[in-house]
C-alpha cells in the first residue's frame, strides 16, 4: 500500500504536465534571445524635463497650456533614429527594457579646482537642481513610439546625475530579441 501511494506522489496531473510543457517551451525561447545594447552620448549640457506651462491666450480670456519640452523632444528624437540606424536596432517591441540615464552637467566656474577634479573622478555627487529623475523622464518622452512602444516595457531604470568638464547625456539600453531578429538588424 505504501508502494502505491509513493507512485501517486510522483506521478503529475494532466494539469501540472501541461504547465510543466509550458515553463519548458518558454525556457527555450528565453535561451533563444540574445541581449542587445545601444548607446547614445548626447553632447552638450543636459535638458531636464519641465512642466507643462499654462499661459493666457489672445485677449486674456482663456487659458491654454503648452509643453515647454517639445522642440528639445523632437531633437532627442532625431538623434535617437539616426543612432538607431547607426547601431543597426529596430523599434523594441515586447521586451523589457533596462535603462541607464547619466547626464554629465557642466562643473560651475565658481568651484575650486581641487573639488572640481573630484567631480570629475565622480568622488563628488552634486545635490543640485534640477532632480535626477527629470533627466530620465525628458528621454523616456522622446523615446516612445520611436525607441520603444511605450515606457511600460521599461523594467529597470538607474538614473545618475554627475558634473564635468565635459557635458553631455549617456544613454545605454539594454534588451533581448531572438537570434533571428538580430542577425536581420546585423549583427553576428
Amino acid at each position: 500500500m505504501a508502494e502505491s501511494v509513493d507512485k501517486a506522489e510522483v506521478k503529475l496531473s494532466k494539469k501540472e504536465l501541461r504547465e510543466q510543457k509550458e515553463y519548458e517551451r518558454l525556457i527555450e525561447e528565453e535561451k533563444k534571445k540574445v541581449t542587445r545594447t545601444l548607446h547614445i552620448t548626447i553632447l552638450g549640457e543636459p535638458k531636464a524635463w519641465q512642466r507643462h506651462r499654462a499661459r493666457l491666450g489672445k485677449g486674456g480670456k482663456f487659458v491654454s497650456m503648452y509643453d515647454p519640452n517639445s522642440s528639445v523632444k523632437k531633437i532627442l528624437q532625431d538623434y535617437i533614429i539616426e543612432e538607431m540606424q547607426e547601431q543597426g536596432v529596430s523599434m523594441i517591441k515586447d521586451s523589457p527594457i533596462m535603462l541607464t540615464v547619466e547626464s554629465y552637467k557642466k562643473i560651475p566656474k565658481s568651484v575650486s579646482p581641487v573639488k572640481a577634479r573630484l567631480y570629475e573622478e565622480k568622488w563628488l555627487l552634486p545635490t543640485s537642481k534640477p532632480d535626477v529623475d527629470n533627466y530620465s523622464k525628458l528621454f523616456m518622452d522622446a523615446a516612445n513610439n520611436v525607441l520603444w512602444d511605450d515606457d511600460k516595457q521599461i523594467a529597470h531604470l538607474d538614473t545618475w546625475k554627475y558634473l564635468s568638464f565635459n557635458p553631455r547625456l549617456e544613454i545605454t539600453v539594454e534588451f533581448k530579441e531572438t537570434k533571428n531578429e538580430s542577425i536581420n538588424n546585423g549583427d553576428q
